[in-house]
């Protein structure tokens, strides 16, 4: 049965055979895995202490990676949400896109490995770095995925959104990449900047995808 005049059906696989529900699948394991591997980096507290001195000692020793394991929780988080978002509007997929999702779970992989290196160097700006590039990297990574799809309407379809739904949704990827760089610059001038800057980054991003909804169904 044909669709109606003046509409375009619904999408999920694109010429070649190439399933958007087998990528967002993926991405949920990904995701999930990520979330796990985090939970796991956690150290847990030594067996031998007893007294409470000992206790006070070892939450003074995790300040730090608590802060790391907050902010890649967040992080995690963040693009756990708004890859759902953007995947509302994709009607199917193809080989450039996959590849493109790919290194973004990638990025998402390997955040949680990042909560061992600031354990290892908890004073130095070096593993600060790494979990800036991670989550720089992410952001642009959805940043062109976005791009890449919408471009032309490749992926998309145009009746679903307006241009600037476009526009606002592209700059959102960008949010989180920036405080990502303005973090990695303060970790030079001193650590706890970074953390504040890196957990401040997740919450002011989750609230734009909040705002989103002010341009969505604006050609429905």
């Amino acid at each position: 049965m044909s669709a109606p005049s003046g509409t375009t059906p619904a999408v999920s696989r694109a010429p070649g055979g190439l399933s958007l529900p087998r990528l967002e699948r993926l991405a949920d394991i990904v995701f999930a895995s990520a979330f796990l591997l985090l939970l796991l980096s956690i150290d847990l507290a030594p067996e031998e202490s007893e007294s409470a001195l000992d206790a006070y000692k070892y939450l003074s020793t995790q300040v730090t990676q608590t802060l790391a394991f907050v902010i890649n929780f967040l992080i995690i988080a963040y693009y756990w949400i708004s890859h759902q978002e953007y995947f509302g509007y994709y009607k199917c997929t193809n080989k450039v896109h996959i590849f493109i999702e790919l290194l973004f779970l990638m990025t998402i992989a390997g955040m949680p490995f990042n909560n061992h290196f600031i354990a290892a160097f908890p004073a130095e700006v070096a593993p600060r770095l790494a979990i800036s590039s991670d989550i720089f990297f992410a952001g642009i990574f959805t940043f062109l995925s976005w791009s890449y799809a919408t471009s032309g309407n490749r992926l998309v379809d145009e009746n679903e959104m307006s241009p600037e739904l476009v526009t606002f949704m592209r700059r959102q990827a960008l949010i989180v990449p920036v405080f990502a760089v303005v973090g990695a610059g303060a970790a030079f001038l001193n650590p706890f900047a970074w953390d504040v800057i890196l957990t401040i980054g997740p919450l002011f991003a989750m609230f734009f995808i909040k705002n989103a909804k002010n341009y969505d169904g604006a050609t429905r």
